[in-house]
């Protein structure tokens, strides 16, 4: 982590990949449940002020079947993904398992 000091306080600074955003036909295709992003390369690097930060998300490589390997729209493609934390035995944490209860009793 990074830190700025302009006067004071001391402000902690972040840096983070910025993404396309998600391929509209794949959303709509998903019901809006998979985002579908482009890799814009390293010159999309951006430091932010970590208090400006919501959440954290994982951006996972898309998997291409064979058919889908020649569309080229695909290429340098990455999936969001949410929630992804383990304990240190590789379970599902607590809070995600009673949002999976929450889900299933609705």
């Amino acid at each position: 982590m990074w830190q700025i000091q302009d006067e004071e306080p001391v402000h902690p600074l972040a840096m983070i990949y910025l993404y396309s955003d998600p391929l509209p036909d794949l959303l709509q295709d998903s019901f809006e449940t998979l985002r579908v992003c482009k890799y814009l390369g390293s010159h999309s690097i951006a430091v932010v002020d970590v208090r400006t930060i919501q959440s954290l998300v994982a951006m996972i490589p898309f998997p291409l079947s064979e058919q889908e390997a020649p569309d080229t729209r695909l290429l340098n493609t990455f999936f969001v993904g949410e929630k992804l934390a383990l304990q240190e035995n590789g379970q599902p944490t607590s809070d995600d398992l009673e949002d999976d209860e929450d889900e299933v009793d609705g």
